[in-house]
């Protein structure tokens, strides 16, 4: 599985690819730090999966993610807030939002959803 990483907080990049480095089935095919780079690297790289932080400075993670699914409408985004919400949630599932996830549960929540996505059923553009 090709994954996008989208957070401008480098730690929090840093995280997510030590999380996912011990797994085999899991490849980091870019890292983007704010919204437009991560419209940008999604259309160029066509991941798997998006791991996208909701708050960004220059662009939201919804605004990041409506772009993605205009562009990509079978792409796989996932969004990692520290204060998840019911609307948050609805919100982000008009945009192609598969899972909001909180960033406190974030190891193990990822985790379920890598080994619940099965890319090969993914539509190819």
């Amino acid at each position: 599985m090709r994954i996008l990483i989208v957070d401008d907080s480098e730690f929090a990049r840093t995280g997510l690819k030590v999380l996912l480095a011990g797994r085999t089935d899991c490849e980091i095919c870019g890292e983007a730090n704010d919204g437009r780079q991560a419209v940008m690297k999604a259309i160029d790289l066509n991941p798997d999966l998006i791991i996208l932080d909701y708050s960004m400075p220059d662009m939201d993670g919804l605004h990041v993610a409506q772009e993605i699914y205009k562009a990509l409408p079978t792409a796989l985004i996932l969004i990692c807030t520290l204060f998840p919400s019911r609307e948050l949630e609805r919100e982000a599932m008009k945009y192609g939002v598969r899972h909001v996830i909180s960033k406190a549960e974030m190891s193990k929540a990822l985790v379920a959803v890598i080994e619940g996505i099965q890319p090969q059923s993914r539509a190819v553009s």
